[in-house]
């Protein structure tokens, strides 16, 4: 029977995989404020991607530092709202320069890092 057990895994590649506690999940959580502004001065179809983009960066970012299948959706989500962006708001208003900007940054923050191969 081993003395110590931990419940954890202490795989290195596990922790590359998913977002990790730190600057990365304090940027993506501030980069959803502006798009909640946004979704509050808005109507339609503004607020509801607006407020989408809201949740994913207040929800699905704190469940993603424990869970590694929700931190795969956060990257896929962002790259789904900065198209939708595109595609559904006037260009060049308020609403689109915001929400564009929010789902850029997630999405750039948001990607893993390659892993260095030491040789």
């Amino acid at each position: 029977m081993p003395l110590l057990t931990s419940p954890l895994p202490m795989d290195a590649s596990s922790r590359a995989e998913r977002l990790v506690g730190g600057p990365k999940a304090v940027v993506l959580c501030l980069v959803a404020v502006p798009p909640a502004v946004v979704a509050l001065a808005s109507d339609g179809w503004t607020r509801a991607l607006s407020a989408l983009i809201c949740a994913v960066g207040l929800a699905l970012v704190p469940m993603s530092l424990f869970s590694r299948r929700v931190g795969r959706f956060v990257p896929t989500s962002a790259g789904l709202f900065l198209l939708l962006t595109v595609l559904t708001l006037p260009f060049n208003s308020v609403a689109f320069v915001v929400d564009m900007w929010a789902a850029f940054t997630m999405l750039l923050v948001s990607l893993p890092k390659r892993a260095i191969r030491a040789s």
